[in-house]
This record gives structure tokens, C-alpha cells and sequence, in this order.
């Protein structure tokens, strides 16, 4: 009898489970978007051209020869 207890609550759980994950798929977290992630490392989101952009890092000048 306590098998079957723990196969009825073990399948009640696995359709709870499926029902709940059912009812929440929409859209995509707001934490895992493309404009979230790019203002996360520290772009700008071009929302009009779906782009994330970042600032260029500064150029170094060439070393000049020495003599």
C-alpha cells in the first residue's frame, strides 16, 4: 500500500509540474532578453535595429623604431 502512496504522489507531482511550466511559458524573462543582456555588459541597445553596441576600445599609437 505505501508504494502505491508514493506512485500517486510522485504522479501528482510530475502533473503539477507540467501544468505549472505550461501556464508560465510567454515571453522570455526580462533577465534574459538581448537588450538585457547587452546593458549587463555595458552596451547601449539600438532597439530601432535590434544591435547592441559598445564603445570602441581606445587605439594605442605604433611604437616607433628605435635607433
Amino acid at each position: 500500500m505505501s508504494s502505491r502512496l508514493e506512485v500517486a504522489a510522485v504522479l501528482g507531482a510530475l502533473v503539477l509540474a507540467g501544468c505549472s511550466s505550461a501556464a508560465t511559458s510567454g515571453s522570455a524573462s526580462p533577465a534574459f532578453t538581448p537588450q538585457a543582456e547587452c546593458e549587463r555588459n555595458g552596451g547601449w541597445w539600438r532597439a530601432e535595429m535590434n544591435f547592441c553596441e559598445y564603445e570602441a576600445p581606445p587605439t594605442t599609437p605604433f611604437p616607433r623604431p628605435v635607433r
